[in-house]
């Protein structure tokens, strides 16, 4: 019995002792720590930032969300050739040729990557090169070329930008996304070409956007008027990214595969896609129709004829006229002289390749003054999805798919 009492002390002071070597242990580590200088401390970041920007072969790439909540993403690649060279490219335009310049690692609020002369990168924040987008005068494409440092997660070196504080994640390159660049080209002009509306269903419900693709502006603007939904698109050599990510079920989605095949981009776990949605219809062109007899329905003549009194007594000199137009992301009406415009979407419906949706986006040129005609892009909106017959090249019906009496007749 006093034997095993023995034993059980000589094992307590064992664990004793080894508990105040571990403590000791951490105590010089911290005393290590606080030992250093604010100035070695910040050497010691900045090498180590250094050594990560040229400790991969082929350098990094990226795609960078500048504003998520309007623009898209623009990918690069940079290798950092030494301690102040970088070799990049990016897709901001259409330029595809290697630029070398030179960078830094500077001290902001933290130690910071700076792109100290200029290359593509500086076009995303020249603020003589504003994007077309109201409030952005003087923005330029809310780029930066300061990015902070703040570690490494999953082997991809965090930043933050000095500007507005996003994230940037720097992911390894390999040597084909330098030989194959255009590729990275070839997927913002497929998506670009296409019919302009993406959808996906996440629980039972679908959802469906507007895509706005140009050398600039890659963004998705949801039809049913959910601006949490909307995202920005950027582009890798084999898909596409966005931001924000779509959470499904818990599961965030950002990355994605082109199925060219089924018209689709597929996350890597094949259980998620975004559909890219052809229209039943051109309407990237204009077609014409009217408040008349031989072209619409009652319904929307006795809409009509309720709006133009009260705009005509506003405007006598610019009497609304009974033709309007459609196609081109924008509903035209008549109205004297000029005209009023107000921005549309049209887009095919996941799942059913007849099926013409009408949506309503932002107020265009005139219609400050016009909010009278609201009730009439309303109606169609609402009448929303239609039925599309097309009689000829240049003659289509369409008739509401909830509401079969609501029909007109749209003509080149």
């Amino acid at each position: 019995m006093i034997k095993k009492h023995i034993t059980k002390i000589r094992v307590l002071l064992a664990l004793f002792t080894l508990s105040l070597f571990i403590t000791s242990c951490n105590e010089n580590k911290e005393e290590e720590l606080f030992n250093q200088s604010p100035t070695e401390r910040m050497n010691q970041r900045e090498k180590e930032l250094r050594d990560l920007l040229l400790s991969s072969e082929h350098g990094w790439k990226t795609v960078y969300f500048t504003d998520n909540n309007n623009l898209g993403g623009y990918t690069f690649l940079f290798d950092f050739l030494d301690e102040s060279r970088v070799r990049t490219i990016g897709n901001f335009n259409n330029n595809i040729s290697p630029v070398e310049s030179e960078y830094t690692i500077g001290l902001n609020t933290t130690t910071t990557l700076i792109f100290t002369t200029k290359s593509e990168l500086h076009e995303l924040s020249d603020s003589g090169n504003s994007a077309p987008l109201p409030n952005f005068g003087g923005s330029g494409y809310k780029g930066d070329f300061n990015f902070m440092y703040y570690g490494v997660e999953n082997d991809e070196i965090v930043f933050r930008t000095s500007r507005d504080f996003v994230e940037v994640r720097f992911k390894k390159a390999t040597a084909e996304d330098w030989t194959d660049f255009q590729k990275y080209q070839d997927m913002k002009d497929f998506l670009n070409s296409s019919s302009g509306h993406l959808a996906y269903e996440n629980n039972g419900t679908v959802h469906n956007f507007s895509y706005i693709g140009n050398d600039e502006i890659r963004f998705a603007t949801n039809l049913e008027g959910n601006s949490s939904l909307n995202f920005g698109v950027g582009f890798t050599s084999s898909g596409i990214e966005i931001s924000p990510a779509i959470d499904v079920n818990g599961t965030k989605y950002s990355e994605f595969t082109l199925n060219e095949t089924e018209n689709k981009y597929t996350s890597a776990d094949g259980s998620f896609s975004i559909s890219i949605v052809s229209s039943p219809i051109d309407m990237t062109v204009t077609w014409t129709t009217a408040a008349r007899p031989a072209f619409s329905n009652q319904e929307f003549i006795d809409t009509f004829n309720t709006v133009k009194p009260i705009h005509d007594s506003l405007f006598p000199s610019f009497p609304l006229n009974d033709i309007y137009l459609l196609g081109e992301g924008d509903i035209t009406f008549l109205i004297g002289s000029t005209s009023g415009v107000h921005g549309m979407s049209f887009s095919g419906v996941l799942g059913n390749k007849d099926l013409l949706a009408i949506g309503k986006l932002a107020p265009g040129r005139n219609w400050s003054l016009l909010p009278h005609l609201n009730p009439l892009v309303d109606l169609l909106v609402n009448k929303s999805p239609y039925k599309v017959q097309l009689i000829n090249p240049d003659t289509a019906i369409l008739t509401s798919d909830g509401d079969p009496n609501f029909v007109f007749t749209i003509v080149k």
